[in-house]
């Protein structure tokens, strides 16, 4: 396997460990210990050196591989070994590698179905299920809870030899993702005023990535405090399975579908991906339009889809207008201009975490142009082509 080979495995396995993060639903600190731990790179390395990477205490680190093995193996993850003379950690590595690995690669439908069923029989508990007494209620109302926000990978530790990364798939790390400035502004600007927002555009135009970045910048720039969540719908078949996401991500219990009285005494920005799914049926939407009115509702809402609401969900009732389609400004993604392709390729040949050469490289006029008019400015397709062109480079180098 010649270097290009294996730097395009290790982006394919990287890709993998942050898939299984994602419909985990690890988050904040607990993500990256899983992202680390669980690279093949660090096998040999013990939890004390991840602790050390990362700057935690170890027994944060230990306490955090207790609730990963849990999730992916079933383990409890007592301390110890278990019969086999391996640790729970182990065991969980050799299963993640050998039998999750070559299923997400080979069946990724299956996979997730697979990774689901583990999510539901062993779901990770957040702190606000340990709210016990109204004055506790104060902590829910905290826009910054770890467990709630999206995480953050300690890129600095990574250093990548091709910078045009990730090329699938949603940018969930704050470092790589690049400023939709005009489209972040507008969505605020619709939040404060008391509104909640669609976000519209084409796959793969970065709606998942953006949904991410408004929860990471919400408790700066929301006027009314809101705990943001991200909430990937995707594979819900039913929308017992969107209530038991929903619930399992903040913590709460939701009895016979009713939503609205388990969310009154929250204060959220709910950022819902993927709503094309089955499970996101009428009775969901019109139970979260109930809870999205008026400027001190419980919720606010960020969606993505690939199409207007009132096209996407043609449930409109004797002339009136589909439920969230009444309540959502709409704010397109349009496809990068050459000026904003421009800085996005010149930020990434001088990103910090790309590892040093002797002759950086930088493209030419030529070859600018050629990417600008090839990927007609998605970003997705200029990922991959800014990417097939710096590791063409690279093999010039080696």
């Amino acid at each position: 396997m010649d270097s290009q080979e294996q730097d395009q495995e290790q982006q394919e396995k990287q890709r993998f460990l942050e898939d299984v993060a994602k419909h985990c639903q690890f988050s904040g600190r607990m993500r990256s210990v899983f992202l680390l731990r669980f690279d093949e790179k660090n096998e040999e390395e013990g939890h004390k050196k991840i602790e050390i990477r990362l700057k935690i205490e170890y027994q944060n680190v230990s306490e955090d591989l207790q609730v990963i093995c849990k999730v992916l193996s079933g383990l409890k993850g007592k301390r110890g070994r278990p019969p086999t003379g391996e640790s729970p950690w182990k065991t969980t590595y050799i299963l993640l590698w050998t039998q999750h690995y070559p299923l997400w690669k080979s069946d990724y439908s299956a996979w997730q179905k697979q990774i689901l069923k583990l999510v539901t029989e062993n779901p990770i508990k957040s702190d606000t299920q340990l709210v016990e007494s109204q004055s506790d209620l104060t902590e829910i109302y905290n826009p910054i809870k770890p467990q709630i926000l999206p995480p953050e990978i300690p890129i600095s530790e990574i250093h990548f030899s091709n910078p045009f990364i990730p090329r699938n798939g949603m940018i969930d790390n704050p470092q790589l993702f690049f400023p939709r400035e005009r489209e972040i502004r507008n969505i605020f600007e619709t939040l404060n005023s008391g509104s909640s927002v669609a976000v519209i555009g084409q796959s793969a135009m970065g709606k998942s990535s953006l949904l991410m970045e408004i929860c990471r910048q919400a408790p700066n720039k929301l006027t009314t405090p809101r705990q943001p969540i991200y909430l990937e719908l995707n594979g819900c078949m039913d929308e017992n399975q969107v209530y038991s996401r929903f619930a399992n991500k903040i913590g709460i219990e939701i009895s016979n579908g009713d939503l609205y009285s388990a969310l009154q005494n929250h204060k959220l920005l709910l950022a819902l991906d993927n709503v094309e799914c089955q499970g996101f049926t009428r009775s969901v939407r019109d139970c979260l339009r109930s809870l999205a009115e008026g400027s001190q509702s419980p919720l606010k809402l960020v969606i993505a889809a690939t199409k207007f609401l009132d096209e996407l969900f043609n449930d409109s009732q004797a002339g009136g207008t589909s439920p969230l389609a009444g309540i959502c400004q709409s704010e397109v993604l349009k496809p990068w201009n050459e000026t904003i392709i421009r800085k996005f390729i010149d930020s990434r040949l001088k990103a910090p975490w790309l590892k040093s050469v002797t002759n950086p490289v930088s493209f030419t006029e030529e070859e600018i142009a050629l990417l600008i008019a090839e990927s007609g400015g998605h970003p997705q397709k200029l990922m991959q082509l800014c990417y097939q062109t710096y590791a063409g480079y690279l093999e010039e180098i080696q």
